[in-house]
């Protein structure tokens, strides 16, 4: 999303091909965190218990926005700020929509793997992920889960 198209637009792999930096005042602070194997409420709570016996007096306060398909709100989203971040925090879903409907609202929603997440993305650049594992895994790489998101940059 917009966090992962700001990092690549102020690297040198982007500039390498010949583009102009933003100016490091259009920074995002606002990090999507979408996650495999929990909701972003377990995931944002733990978080916050973890900080609470760190740093006791420094722990960010979890909001919650409560799925409303009506507004076309189809997941619970946890929320908080992080040291300057704006955070929210989503597990990977999957999307169903209605034969033939010429809207994006879908009729179900689910659980879903990184590239089911991608795949119901409205643009190929929202739909790059960054790996923060470190565990041999990939970590800290751009994931295009498209295959048309980098090259759309």
């Amino acid at each position: 999303g917009g966090w992962v198209r700001d990092r690549l637009l102020s690297s040198p792999w982007y500039a390498s091909r010949g583009a102009v930096p933003p100016p490091a005042s259009s920074a995002s602070y606002d990090v999507d965190v979408a996650l495999s194997s929990c909701t972003g409420l377990q995931f944002a709570e733990g978080v916050a218990a973890h900080l609470r016996s760190v740093r006791p007096g420094d722990v960010p306060h979890v909001g919650v926005v409560s799925a409303n398909p009506d507004k076309s709100k189809h997941l619970e989203t946890a929320t908080c700020r992080l040291y300057g971040f704006e955070c929210d925090f989503v597990n990977l879903r999957e999307e169903e929509y209605a034969d033939g409907a010429d809207h994006r609202v879908p009729t179900e929603v689910r659980f879903g793997t990184p590239a089911e997440d991608a795949a119901r993305r409205d643009f190929t650049v929202n739909a790059l992920f960054y790996r923060l594992h470190s565990d041999g895994s990939g970590g800290g790489t751009v994931e295009d889960w498209t295959g048309r998101g980098l090259a759309d940059m």
